[in-house]
């Protein structure tokens, strides 16, 4: 038997790290439906749990709700004018909206908004692909600052964006299901987390996320790259450095109850 070069034994570990990736403890998953209503799920091993509706008061306060971000024990509501309400929520309940001075939009063209996670930070990213960050504090956002690099989009094909707190990153998904990752860098410490600057895209190998055209929703958790079909199936793929793997459907039932939902994010408990 010939002995294993050096592809071999990358391609061996990219397998592993593949393979390896585990949702972590806390892990959320909630659909927000067009009430405002927060149905939180459990994301543990390869399953998702069943519906539990949050007690407390609806997450919008008007009809002028444009985006929804989560991170660790919070979901914040973005309006049309860039003004971020932010409430915490715990596995029982979610809290009164806390609205934060300062906007997170200089225009009319945000096309989308993720949160930063760890790093404590919004990023803004417009029609031309700039990408914009915003310290989040516990009642303000900061000034935007741009950060240097390329547009994240190489084409009109964009789909979703969303950071992956793992590699710190920015993946554009475009409607071919391929997933183009763009780096977080920079030291600077007057940069939002110390990034300014945000890397070249380089396309992550395996298989399109798309297994057919019924996408509905994506969203990443630790280190994955969840996608949500109009059926309410949540298809989960491991990502390494460098790669995606295939899909694999997560037990448990289907994530809506009825036909309004209007948000799907990803969140931690601790």
């Amino acid at each position: 038997m010939k002995s294993c070069n050096w592809k071999c034994i990358v391609a061996f570990l990219l397998l592993c790290a593949i393979g390896t990736n585990a949702f972590a403890q806390g892990a959320k998953l909630a659909v927000i439906n067009a009430s405002g209503e927060v149905w939180a799920r459990d994301l543990s091993g390869n399953s998702v749990g069943p519906g539990v509706k949050l007690a407390g008061p609806g997450l919008f306060g008007g009809p002028d709700d444009q985006f929804v971000v989560a991170s660790q024990n919070s979901i914040a509501v973005v309006t049309t004018s860039g003004v971020l309400w932010r409430r915490h929520v715990d596995d029982n309940s979610v809290g009164n909206g806390v609205r934060h001075s300062g906007s997170l939009f200089g225009g009319p063209d945000a096309k989308y908004v993720v949160d930063g996670g760890h790093c404590q930070a919004v990023f803004v990213v417009n029609n031309g692909g700039e990408v914009w960050a915003h310290a989040l504090g516990p009642r303000s956002v900061g000034v935007g600052s741009k950060l240097n690099g390329p547009s994240l989009f190489g084409g009109p094909n964009d789909k979703y964006v969303v950071y992956d707190d793992l590699y710190k990153r920015l993946l554009v998904v475009n409607t071919r299901g391929e997933v183009w990752a763009h780096d977080m860098m920079g030291g600077a410490p007057q940069g939002v987390c110390g990034f300014d600057t945000v890397g070249d895209g380089y396309k992550l190998n395996g298989p399109a996320l798309f297994g057919g055209p019924n996408d509905k929703y994506v969203v990443a958790s630790g280190g994955r790259l969840l996608v949500i079909n109009a059926m309410g199936e949540v298809w989960a793929r491991n990502m390494a450095r460098r790669a995606i793997g295939p899909g694999a459907k997560l037990d448990g039932p289907g994530l809506f109850g009825g036909s309004d939902d209007r948000y799907v994010v990803a969140y931690y408990v601790r």
